[in-house]
């Protein structure tokens, strides 16, 4: 009597998953994606069943709330001129915050990460530093100007859960060759003044 009940439900179970195979092939003919083998084979792989980069993080954060924003309000270089394998110190100020309900910017005084990336006259990176937090919405780092004389170009980029920017050439730098002194115009030799 036990073995009889034991196949009983045996077949039944056999019937049941049947029929659940069967809907489920009629299901995927009908949307035309009868071929599921593949999707098999990358699971087994351990491939990614999309193509499309599936977003976490931060980024879904940033995409949740396109009222957030980050602006730069000042950026600047301490000394600039600057001699060549001097430092330097970047500073940026930026304002984050979100539209409260009136429409106003509300203030919203979340931690940022912040760097600076120097690039030369021909684009090519030849610095990069992490702004760090001073004061309220202030970020400074510095950077070593161990560079020949020219003019370079500081991109900077910020992020915070809810926001990001990138504010590209937010500031020009000017390395000047080593012995001029820092405060003097380039083109004049130190401590002779220009004519006019």
């Amino acid at each position: 009597m036990i073995k009889s009940i034991s196949i009983l439900v045996f077949v039944a179970l056999t019937v049941a998953i049947a029929g659940l195979a069967v809907t489920e092939y009629a299901k995927c003919q009908s949307q035309e994606d009868a071929d599921w083998s593949a999707n098999v084979a990358k699971f087994l792989e351990g491939a990614p069943q999309s193509d499309s980069n599936s977003v976490w993080g931060p980024k879904v954060e940033r995409q949740k709330d396109s009222q957030f924003s980050i602006a730069l309000i000042n950026a600047s270089a301490k000394p600039n001129p600057v001699n060549s394998g001097g430092s330097v110190e970047i500073t940026a100020v930026f304002n984050e915050g979100s539209l409260d309900s009136s429409g106003k910017q509300a203030e919203n005084g979340t931690l940022l990460t912040a760097a600076a990336t120097i690039n030369n006259s021909a684009d090519a990176e030849v610095g990069r530093l992490s702004l760090l937090q001073t004061a309220d919405n202030e970020y400074s780092g510095v950077w070593n100007a161990s560079v020949a004389a020219g003019i370079y170009n500081a991109t900077i980029v910020v992020s915070s859960l809810q926001a990001s920017g990138t504010f590209s050439d937010a500031l020009q730098i000017e390395v000047i060759g080593s012995g001029i002194a820092t405060g003097h115009t380039p083109g004049n030799a130190p401590g002779i003044t220009k004519l006019g």
